[in-house]
């Protein structure tokens, strides 16, 4: 548990709670949490089994410091990625493994 205290607190914001107001901060935390348990659902649901013990900030250096470049065609943000074979295949991984998800029901 102890990892998992100090990963929450060097890979997102609850280094520094925010205000002084009780409900404030519990809310802020449960946002907190609730974002922490959709990132970790989604590597072990959606992503390969290499990459399922990951720390947060590995996981986000190897998903979002891909180069890449913002562009505006017909006015429309549009980033493009650069074309590699192994952007490639983790992209068709991670893909696959999202669309094989079933919704959950109410």
């Amino acid at each position: 548990m102890e990892a998992r205290i100090y990963e929450l607190q060097e890979s997102s914001l609850c280094r520094k709670i925010p205000t002084g107001d009780f409900a404030a901060n519990a809310l802020y935390l449960e946002v907190i949490r609730l974002a922490h348990n959709l990132v970790t659902t989604f590597q072990r649901t959606c992503l390969p089994p290499e990459w399922q013990d990951l720390t947060l900030g590995t996981l986000r250096y190897r998903l979002f410091w891909l180069p890449g470049e913002l562009t505006r065609p017909q006015n429309r943000p549009t980033l493009r990625l650069a074309d590699s074979p192994v952007l490639r295949t983790w992209t068709e991984k991670i893909l696959s493994r999202v669309h094989q998800l079933q919704p959950l029901e109410a």
